[in-house]
Parts: C-alpha cells; sequence; structure tokens
C-alpha cells in the first residue's frame, strides 16, 4: 500500500470518513507522504451532515482536495448508469476518469 501511494497520480477516498481513532490509515498516508510529485489531486466522496469529515481531511492533508458531501452509492449507480450497454471488450479508464470528474465537478462543495 505504501510504495502504491507513492507513485499515486490521484487518490480516491470513497465512504471513508478519516476517523481521528485510524491512527494506522493516518500514519500510512503521512509516511508515504502526500505530497509526492506525481500526485495530482485527492478526491473524497463520503457523506459529512455536520461538516466534521471535510474539516478532519483539510487539517490532516495540506493539498488541495475535492469533497463531495454525498452517498457513496449515489456515485456508484452513476457509473453503473454511465457503462451500461458498453461492449466488455471497450477499453473503460478513460471514461471512468471522465465519469469521475464530471461526477466531482458537479457536486464539489456539496
Amino acid at each position: 500500500a505504501l510504495q502504491e501511494l507513492r507513485s499515486a497520480n490521484f487518490i480516491r477516498f470513497m465512504g471513508y470518513s478519516l476517523p481521528e481513532t485510524d491512527a494506522y490509515v493516518r500514519y500510512l498516508l503521512k509516511y508515504a507522504g502526500v505530497k509526492t510529485e506525481h500526485l495530482k489531486g485527492i478526491d473524497i466522496i463520503c457523506q459529512d451532515p455536520d461538516g466534521k469529515v471535510r474539516s478532519r481531511y483539510e487539517s490532516f492533508i495540506e493539498l488541495p482536495l475535492r469533497f463531495a458531501n454525498k452517498d457513496i452509492g449515489m456515485y456508484l449507480r452513476q457509473l453503473r448508469f454511465e457503462v451500461t450497454g458498453r461492449p466488455s471488450d471497450a477499453p473503460m479508464i478513460p471514461e471512468l476518469e471522465a465519469i469521475h470528474d464530471s461526477f466531482m465537478h458537479t457536486l464539489v462543495g456539496a
């Protein structure tokens, strides 16, 4: 996990609230150095009714991030809707990236 984080271009947290008590993940992220030269962005999709989740991420991660205060199920339903009916052998990575980016742009700050 450490090596993957260090070489990541993007990090996406989906449905994870970064609780104060999860010392292992916090240590892993700090040790990996989320300031790597390869890292282009951090996106978080998580329900956050009182703003505490977003606050935890913003105080822990020193890089700009995009935060969508939404249920991860909404994100997964949108992915499913967008890819239904496509040939199974079609390359999906560029399309998945476009769908993700559209979802995040639509909901940033929500």
